[in-house]
């Protein structure tokens, strides 16, 4: 019966059906006959290729677990002269941080910063224990004067800026974890925050003579630190910058809120400080016990050892305490963005005589005794005219 049905089946209907018997023959087959589903089955779904992953994430060493780099550039000397005065540095630690500095004080071959703190945690994504600093400069062609101050002189062409690279160093912060006394005696300068001087390379790809044979040096400053670490040098300039919102608070707020929040971020700042004061003294007691040991002296150890440790923290926490009084910011003179000179010559003014001196009703009136809550001393004198607050709210009419 099939060869007389293929018989009657002519052209492309019988290749169809030859085709469709031979696929369902091949297939394998449940008890009623039907073809189970498979990967030979027509209608199936072909299965996605698999990704490509690309390589493994890097991850970070153990030592460097939980910590976070700090660098501060101080200077950099032996600097060739011809490559432009604006010189400055370029900090990089992977793809978690680029950060530049400000430009620095000084034309070459010796150049130094401002105090400029970068740090990076090591647990970001992107982080690398390796890191460079660039020293870059920029050359700015002054613009082409005019030869005879003619209006149809056509205008010069922009300035443009030229940056050159001019030499960097690297170096691997697993070189700065190793916790032996003999590691931290060599690194104790380089920690320290003066820092100490690295020499810098050219880049070797650079056809520049000059460069190449060039000695150039940048002093600075490398540490890790826990994650939660704050430095001596951070935490003064946070006190200082909150010091100065205190000041500029008093001389432009509308209200003693504004003098509040200012005083609070006082306070946070010195809390701040005093931690710090603590830890570095624990660090210092710490270092002390490991060179007594290493020289055979008995040291203290278990319990003892921790008593000791707590009253010795409880001592500079204390210490630390009575040196940063906050009365001693709300009345110290500082001299502020906009205070005239002969004021800001003389060391500038108190919080309470800016605010007395505000022409402003009531108003000044509530936040000079937000600043007396405070603990202001109305009868500090400062500025040029060696004032009181009482004077210098006489002078605008406000007493």
């Amino acid at each position: 019966e099939e060869s007389e049905e293929e018989e009657q089946l002519t052209g492309k209907a019988r290749f169809e059906k030859r085709d469709s018997d031979s696929d369902t023959d091949s297939l394998p087959s449940v008890p009623d006959g039907s073809p189970l589903p498979s990967d030979y089955d027509s209608d199936a779904e072909p299965e996605p290729e698999p990704e490509h992953q690309g390589p493994p994430p890097y991850v970070i060493p153990q030592p460097l677990a939980g910590k976070k780099l700090v660098v501060v550039v101080h200077e950099l000397r032996g600097l060739p002269s011809g490559y432009g005065d604006g010189v400055f540095c370029v900090v990089e630690c992977g793809d978690a941080l680029y950060e530049t500095t400000a430009p620095g004080e000084g034309a070459p071959p010796r150049t130094a910063f401002q105090f400029e703190e970068f740090a990076v945690l090591f647990d970001d994504v992107g982080a690398h224990e390796r890191t460079t600093v660039t020293a870059v400069a920029d050359e700015s062609p002054g613009v082409h004067a005019r030869t005879d101050g003619g209006e149809d002189e056509p205008a010069p062409p922009p300035a443009t800026v030229r940056e050159t690279e001019l030499a960097y160093f690297a170096f691997n912060a697993l070189e700065l974890v190793d916790d032996s006394v003999d590691a931290r005696n060599a690194n104790a300068k380089l920690a320290s925050a003066d820092g100490d001087w690295v020499p810098m390379e050219p880049n070797p790809r650079t056809p520049d003579a000059v460069l190449l044979n060039a000695s150039m040096e940048a002093r600075v400053t490398l540490r890790v630190e826990p994650a939660g670490y704050t430095s001596p040098e951070s935490a003064s300039r946070a006190l200082e910058e909150a010091t100065l919102g205190l000041h500029v608070a008093a001389a432009t707020a509308l209200s003693s809120a504004a003098i509040k929040r200012a005083y609070a971020k006082v306070s946070a700042a010195m809390e701040t400080l005093v931690a710090v004061a603590v830890h570095e003294a624990k660090k210092t007691r710490r270092d002390e016990r490991e060179r007594a040991s290493a020289a055979g002296k008995k040291v203290p150890r278990g319990k003892k050892l921790d008593d000791e440790e707590e009253d010795a923290d409880d001592k500079e926490k204390k210490a630390a305490r009575k040196r940063l009084d906050p009365r001693k910011v709300v009345d110290g003179a500082v001299a502020i963005p906009g205070a005239e000179e002969g004021d800001a010559a003389a060391g500038g003014l108190t919080p309470l005589a800016r605010a007395c001196g505000r022409p402003i009703g009531p108003r000044a009136a509530a936040i000079v005794r937000a600043l007396l809550d405070l603990g202001a001393d109305p009868a500090a004198r400062g500025g040029a005219l060696s004032w009181t607050p009482l004077h210098h709210a006489a002078a605008c009419g406000a007493v």
